[in-house]
């Protein structure tokens, strides 16, 4: 799969809206870019071949909760 278009600075900003945030103009690159990045990290992850690997199961208690 190859490199993809980067997000245009309305659907970044559209994108920010719907997580309550209101980006002004400058942070639009620098948000376009993280997004970019989480976008590379995500292909990775999916590219990864993981048949016959059976999957984990991890328990967190919160830091404040003893057994």
């Amino acid at each position: 799969m190859g490199p993809k278009a980067p997000l245009s600075k309305e659907a970044i900003t559209e994108l920010a809206q719907l997580m309550g945030l209101r980006a002004e103009a400058e942070d639009l690159d620098r948000l376009g870019a993280e997004l970019s990045s989480v976008a590379r990290n995500m292909t990775r992850l999916d590219a990864l071949d993981l048949d016959g690997v059976e999957p984990s199961l991890v328990h967190f208690l919160p830091p404040n909760r003893t057994r």
